[in-house]
């Protein structure tokens, strides 16, 4: 099924959001962290209180440690490609 809505949507939109919340939940923890710390990494710290909060939300999403945890996933689902696929996806999104 995962695959299926993988191919369907191209991997974008409603099928990314569909497939990301028919992963397991570890995976999904992990693509969850990506597009948080994509979106954080993009941000402008335009001034003290902003820079503030930027650092804050990396540090709870843990982005420093994610590329590990990355890692890790890709090792643990090697064999179902459509998993692998959804973390690729992630990795240009933001959330």
């Amino acid at each position: 099924m995962l695959w299926l809505l993988l191919a369907a949507a191209g991997v974008s939109g409603d099928g990314f959001d569909r497939a990301l919340r028919q992963a397991p939940s570890d995976l999904r923890a992990v693509i969850e962290r990506r597009l948080g710390c994509n979106h954080w990494g993009g941000e402008e710290p335009y001034d003290a209180e902003r820079a503030a909060q930027i650092s804050a939300a990396v540090a709870k999403l843990r982005c420093r440690s994610l590329e590990r945890d990355e890692v890790r996933m890709r090792a643990r689902y090697a064999r179902h490609p459509t998993r692998l696929q959804l973390l690729r996806a992630a990795q240009d999104r933001t959330g």
